[in-house]
């Protein structure tokens, strides 16, 4: 800066209107470098905020990424329930077939096991008729109804002599734990 008093002592002929002049554009000069000064300021925090915004923006493309893959599991996991849901039932229905399989499998007399008990893969013509049990050893004892007796089948613990019948395997049952395997007939005596 420069100092007008100083100027005044050592120039010869100077007005005092140029003075005024050289001290106002001086000042001028002064303002605008610090405005200057201040905007370039501005604009280098600007620029701060604008590379922190653009650093940020990688993160901002990651998060909608996220949100897209949020929204497909969200709808997945909804897929998912409706399929639970429809599937319930199914689910009581194989639990009921795995009892009869236990019950089959018992009344066979433990061959196999009743996880693992294979479905036939046979034909029905070419498959093995079930137990026949008017051919079995069956002992013959009546009921309490009067048209009905009742078969007591003593079961091979090998499971080697069941003879084959036509009956449906609904109509047996395991009475008790002594190796007898039980079914209710018309009596036609």
């Amino acid at each position: 800066m420069v100092d007008v008093t100083v100027l005044t002592d050592f120039c010869c002929p100077v007005t005092r209107d140029a003075l005024r002049a050289l001290q106002d554009e001086v000042l001028r000069d002064r303002s605008s470098a610090e405005r200057h000064a201040e905007v370039a300021y501005r604009y280098a925090n600007a620029l701060g905020d604008l590379m922190h915004v653009v650093r940020r923006m990688s993160h901002l493309e990651d998060f909608r990424a996220l949100s897209e893959r949020l929204l497909a599991v969200e709808q997945a996991n909804a897929s998912l329930h409706a399929t639970l849901e429809r599937l319930a039932p199914l689910e009581v229905e194989v639990v009921e077939l795995r009892a009869q399989n236990q019950l089959l499998v018992q009344l066979l007399g433990g061959r196999g096991h009743v996880e693992f008990a294979p479905a036939p893969t046979l034909p029905r013509p070419l498959a093995p008729n079930p137990v026949r049990l008017e051919q079995a050893r069956v002992k013959h004892r009546v009921g309490a109804h009067p048209f009905r007796k009742v078969q007591r089948i003593p079961l091979d613990p090998l499971g080697h002599d069941f003879k084959r019948s036509d009956k449906p395997w609904t109509n047996l049952r395991p009475e008790d734990s002594r190796g007898c395997m039980c079914r209710q007939v018309l009596k036609t005596s």
